[in-house]
C-alpha cells in the first residue's frame, strides 16, 4: 500500500493559490533568464572586462591623480631611486644626439662605479657598454668617454673591410690593423680613430685623443655620419 508522501494529488487547487503560483514561477523564470544572460555577456568579455558596479563606482570616486588599490592618504611606490653614478651617466648620454636605441637596439649601457685605469669598455660579444663613473669627471668628459664607446658600437655594427679602408683614406691612414694588439693602444689604432672621431662628432672635439691624425674635418663628419647611418 502506497504511503501518503507517494501518492499522486490530483485534486483541483483553488484559483487564488494558482494564481500565487504562476506569479511566482514567472518572476523565477525572469531572474533566472537575468542571471543567465549576465554570466553569457561575462564569459564573452572575459575575466579582466566582468566588473561589476561597485568596482566601476570605486574607481570613479577616486581623487584626482590617486592610484587604484593605493588607500587614500597613502604613497604609491615610486621607481627605484638612481645611485649617483647612473644619474651623471644618465645625464652626460642626453648630451649625445645619436640615435643609438633606435639604430643599436640590441645594445646596452651599463653606469658603474669607478674602475681604475678604464673609462669605459666595449663588449662586443655580450653587445653591452660600460661606463667607469668617475667623481672628478665633467659631465663633458663622460659624454666623450659615452660616445668613443658608442662609436666602437657602431663600428663593430655597420662597418666592413671597405668601410674602414673608406675612413683610413679619408683620414690619410697609412694601412695597419685596425684593432689594437701588441700592446698598442686604442687611440693609436683605426677602430679608436673612428671611435674618437664619432665621439668629437657628437661631443666636444677638445677632449679627442686619437694619435693618428686631428679632429675629423667636415667631409670627414659627413662620411662618419654615412657610416653610421646603418
Amino acid at each position: 500500500m502506497a504511503g501518503p508522501t507517494d501518492r499522486y494529488d490530483a485534486r483541483p487547487w483553488p484559483v487564488g493559490q494558482s494564481l500565487w503560483l504562476l506569479a511566482t514561477m514567472a518572476v523565477a523564470a525572469i531572474a533566472v533568464a537575468s542571471l543567465g544572460g549576465r554570466l553569457s555577456a561575462d564569459l564573452h568579455r572575459g575575466p579582466a572586462a566582468a566588473v561589476d558596479a561597485t568596482t566601476l563606482l570605486d574607481l570613479a570616486s577616486l581623487p584626482a591623480g590617486a592610484e587604484p588599490g593605493v588607500p587614500p592618504g597613502a604613497v604609491a611606490p615610486s621607481a627605484p631611486l638612481l645611485t649617483e653614478h647612473e644619474a651623471r651617466g644618465r645625464a652626460a648620454l642626453a648630451e649625445i644626439s645619436y640615435p643609438w636605441e633606435q639604430l643599436l637596439p640590441e645594445w646596452t649601457i651599463s653606469f658603474l662605479p669607478e674602475q681604475q685605469g678604464l673609462y669605459g669598455l666595449t663588449l662586443v660579444p655580450e653587445k653591452r657598454i660600460e661606463i667607469y663613473v668617475r667623481p672628478d669627471q665633467t659631465t663633458e668628459l663622460l659624454s666623450h668617454v659615452i660616445a668613443h664607446e658608442l662609436g666602437h658600437a657602431v663600428d663593430v655594427t655597420f662597418n666592413d673591410g671597405p668601410d674602414r679602408r673608406a675612413w683610413e683614406e679619408s683620414r690619410q691612414l697609412a694601412p695597419s690593423a685596425w684593432w689594437p694588439g701588441d700592446g698598442a693602444t686604442d687611440f693609436s689604432t683605426g677602430a679608436g680613430d673612428f671611435a674618437e672621431s664619432f665621439a668629437a662628432w657628437q661631443t666636444d672635439p677638445q677632449s679627442f685623443r686619437s694619435t693618428l691624425a686631428g679632429p675629423p674635418t667636415d667631409d670627414q663628419i659627413q662620411l662618419l655620419a654615412e657610416l653610421s647611418a646603418g
